[in-house]
C-alpha cells in the first residue's frame, strides 16, 4: 500500500493526528486499503495476480482521487481566509505563493507587533508543514 500512501501522503503520524488534512488522508487512505481487501478477498479474486490486484488498487486510488483532491483544496484555501484574519490590516495571500505573501506583509510592516509576526511565522510554517507536500507554497 506503498503507492495508496504516497498519493494522499498518508503516514503512521498522519493516522494518530485529528488535524482536518490528516482525517482527509486517513479517510482516503483507508477507504482504499479496505476496498482492496474486500476485492481481494472475493471468491473470483482469490487467485488475482499481482499485476491485477494493483491494477485494482490504482482504480481505487482514482475513484477516491477526485473526492481528496476537493476535500484538501478547500481546507487549503479555508486555512489561508484563517491566517488572512489573523494578519489583518489588509493581509491578502496568494493563493499560489503565500510564504511569499506572509514575508511581504511583515516587511512592509516594520512596526508589526511581535505577536502578529510571531503568529504569522507560525502559521507560515504550519504551511509548510501540512500543505507542503501538496502545493508549492514556498
Amino acid at each position: 500500500m506503498k503507492t495508496v500512501s504516497a498519493v494522499f501522503n498518508w503516514t503512521e503520524e498522519t493516522a494518530g493526528s485529528d488535524d482536518d488534512l490528516a482525517q482527509a488522508a486517513n479517510a482516503a487512505y483507508f477507504s482504499v486499503y479496505n476496498d482492496l481487501s474486500d476485492w481481494f478477498n472475493e471468491p473470483e479474486n482469490k487467485d488475482a495476480s499481482v499485476r491485477e490486484i494493483k491494477a485494482e488498487g490504482e482504480r481505487l486510488v482514482e475513484a477516491v482521487r477526485a473526492g481528496f483532491d476537493a476535500a484538501k483544496e478547500q481546507k487549503y484555501l479555508n486555512f489561508l481566509v484563517k491566517i488572512e484574519k489573523f494578519g489583518k490590516n489588509g493581509l491578502k495571500l496568494n493563493a499560489n505563493n503565500p510564504i511569499q505573501s506572509i514575508d511581504d506583509f511583515i516587511a512592509a510592516r516594520p512596526n508589526i507587533d511581535v505577536e502578529t509576526k510571531r503568529g504569522l511565522l507560525r502559521r507560515k510554517q504550519i504551511l509548510l508543514d501540512r500543505y507542503g507536500a501538496f502545493y508549492n507554497v514556498q
